[in-house]
This record gives C-alpha cells, structure tokens and sequence, in this order.
C-alpha cells in the first residue's frame, strides 16, 4: 500500500470528473457553481444542529457513544493467510489509522447525522486503495445527484466558494491535480420522503433530547443561585439620583443571579421623594418533583427512540445486576440492531477491495464480545480451559462435553 496520500480535501484541486482510470488527456478543471449543492435542512445547516445539541445534551450523548461501543466491536475477524487483507485491515490510508478507527469515526457520524462520508483514493493502476473517513457536517449532495459537494465551513460558503470540493460517488473516480483519483461513498439511514440524505435514527427524540438538555440546565442554574427562588426587590428611598439606582441595580445582578431567567430578581429602585423602605417580594415554585419526573420520562424516551435498551444506555437499574438478563439483552441487541449495522460496512468494504484491487476480504467480519466475560453454554470444556491458560486436550471425550450440560446435570443433583 503506497502513503503517498496528504490528508485533507480543500488542498486537492479537481481537473476533472467522472474519468476512467487511465488518463489520456487533461481536461479543463472544473468549477463549482453557485447553489451547486442541495441544502440539508432550511438553512443547509441540519448536521450543524445536531453536533450542537449533541455536545449539550448529556443523556443523548451517553445514549450514542454506548451505542457506538457495540457497533464497531473489538476489532475484526478474517483470516490471517490473507496477508494483503492484514495489511489493509491494519493501515487502510496514509495516515496510518486502522481500519478500525475510520470505522469508529463513520459509525459516529452515522449515529449522530444518519449520515456518513468516506473518501476512496487510488492510482490509475489501481495498484492500491485508501480509505479516509470525511466529516459528515462538511458535506452536501450535488445537484447533479452523482456528485458529493465537500466545504469546510457551510455557514460562509458563499464567501469561500474556493475552499469548495466535488467528488464523484462511487463507482466513478474523480482525477486530481496531483494525479490521483478519488471518489466518495455515501452511507445513509434510510427514511420515507428522504431521497437525498439520511436522518438519524433517533429523530422522533429530538425534541425529548432538547427537554433533557434544558432540564440540566435549570438544575445546574438553580445550583448556581443556591436553590434561591425568583422575586421583586423594592428599594425606595435610598439614592439621590437614578444614576445611583442604576448603579446598584447591575452590581446585584452580576452578584446575586445566574444563568437563565431561573432565580432572578426583579430590581425596582426609586429615588427621592417619601421613602417606604426596602422589600422582597418572593416569587416561590413548588415544580421541582415535576421537573425531576419530566427529566427520568425524557431519558426513557431518549432510549426507545434508538431502538436501544436501558441497561446498555448508562442509566442506573435499581433490580440488581443480573448477568443472565445482560446476556440475554446483549444477543436481543446483538440481533436486531448491531448486525444489521456492521453488514452495511462489512459489504462496502468488500466490494470496494473486490473491485478496486482484486482483493478477496469475503472472510472479513466484526469481532463481538459480550460485555460480561460469562462463558457460554455451547463452549466446550477444553475451549474454556483453553480461554482460562489451563492444560487442555480437545480429543478427550470428556473436555468434548458443552458447559451447559454439566450445569444442567449439577442442576438436576442439587433438586434431588
């Protein structure tokens, strides 16, 4: 594998697209016109949203990086006389990331967006392919269709249009200035009225993601006003002109609130005249149970929008730990949701290393653990004492025995 590939695409000038591998004459570059690209979201800043609220809101992000762990497993499985598929599998660009980390960074994005990009660069001899992992936030579909529109800073695109870069999706390659060709892959979560992006999986939870953000941040602003509810200060009296008034006024409220409107103080000075003293007028709630329940609902919701369970989403589970329940809900997941992921990468990845460079990975496969090192019933007595560093004989008849039938067997003794 050649490493000869510079990271980044702003620096990689386009001479042309949709070529053939063998270039036989230079065509003239191509220029990216205005509104060349379809908008995501109103203001074309969808996924932008998203990353936002995503760093604020704690239960969602928890949720997604949970999620995250299972999905991309501990690695992958194929088999090791496949020497070329070694050396993809542990350098796959010239950057020298595994091929495990540019999957941890599109399973992110897919996660997160419904939406993931990655980039395909190779020669004309298709001696080699690289693969990089794009943020998902800084492309946007072609008008075209076929094309992927590349910008790393969407909210001034119209006044750095030059920054801008368009790849062909693949199978067709774009030819760079530097002579190499390259093309985008754009995996998308499927949804009905969709056609040219992918919403997130947990787009009915949007809202509720919000609600569990904003329930945070009143907690952590009644904190910062030491539980002190909201009222009405009357001084009256004491100043001998409004600019004294004016003065205090803005010293109490860099003093004595905090974030928000949670905890104000309505400050009413006046000056001169007859004077009846000073007085605060409380303004008591009496909400906070609803706002811890609003806040345990949102969670809940969060959990059944991903199609995920509670016990893989970090929340604290009061019916005790339970490893058989672990396990069972592991394989639920297992089964429903994580396989079904991984396959969309296992078959890109084939196809592309079938045919760019000829190269067989149908062994290639995701290695999954459960989260808890229980042996399983169907492993045999020498696979355990194998996996433990004990002796083993896989050819005596007695280690052939599964775990399973020696629990039922000491099972059936102790009811007797």
């Amino acid at each position: 594998m050649k490493k000869s590939e510079k990271k980044g695409f702003v620096k990689a000038k386009v001479i042309s697209t949709s070529l053939p591998f063998v270039d036989k004459d230079r065509p003239q570059k191509y220029i990216l016109e205005a509104r060349d690209y379809i908008p995501f979201g109103s203001d074309n800043l969808f996924m932008e949203a998203i990353a936002r609220l995503n760093r604020k809101a704690t239960v969602n992000r928890g949720i997604l990086r949970r999620k995250k762990r299972f999905l991309l497993g501990d690695g992958f499985n194929y088999d090791d006389k496949n020497l070329d598929l070694k050396s993809f599998v542990d350098c796959c660009n010239a950057n020298n990331e595994t091929l495990r980390k540019v999957t941890s960074k599109l399973i992110s994005d897919d996660l997160d967006f419904g939406n993931c990009f990655f980039q395909l660069v190779t020669d004309g001899k298709k001696s080699y392919v690289n693969i990089y992992h794009v943020d998902a936030t800084e492309c946007r579909k072609h008008r075209e269709g076929n094309k992927i529109v590349m910008h790393p800073n969407w909210e001034n695109y119209e006044g750095e249009k030059e920054d801008a870069l368009v790849l062909s999706i693949y199978p067709e390659f774009t030819l760079c200035e530097d002579g190499l060709y390259r093309s985008m892959i754009h995996v998308k979560e499927y949804e009905p009225t969709f056609k040219n992006y992918g919403v997130p999986d947990w787009i009915a939870g949007m809202q509720v993601s919000g609600i569990a953000y904003k329930t945070d941040t009143w907690n952590i602003s009644r904190l910062d006003n030491s539980f002190k509810g909201s009222g009405v200060l009357i001084v009256d009296g004491e100043f001998n002109n409004e600019e004294e008034a004016a003065d205090l006024k803005d010293e109490f409220d860099e003093e004595f609130t905090g974030e928000g409107n949670t905890g104000k103080v309505l400050f009413i000075a006046k000056s001169g005249g007859a004077s009846e003293g000073t007085k605060f007028v409380s303004l008591s709630t009496n909400e906070e149970g609803d706002w811890t329940k609003l806040h345990a609902q949102a969670g809940q919701d969060l959990i059944i929008a991903h199609n995920w369970s509670r016990a893989f989403s970090g929340f604290n589970d009061t019916s005790g730990f339970d490893t058989d329940k672990l396990l069972n809900e592991y394989q639920m997941l297992l089964n429903t949701v994580i396989l079904d992921k991984q396959n969309v990468y296992l078959e890109l990845y084939k196809q592309i290393l079938r045919d760019v460079i000829g190269l067989d990975a149908e062994d290639l496969d995701f290695i999954n653990k459960p989260p808890i090192k229980v042996k399983p019933k169907y492993m045999k007595i020498w696979e355990a004492r194998k996996l433990d560093g004990l002796d083993f004989d896989e050819n005596d008849p007695e280690q052939q025995q599964y775990l399973g039938t020696i629990s039922n067997s000491e099972k059936t003794k102790k009811d007797e």
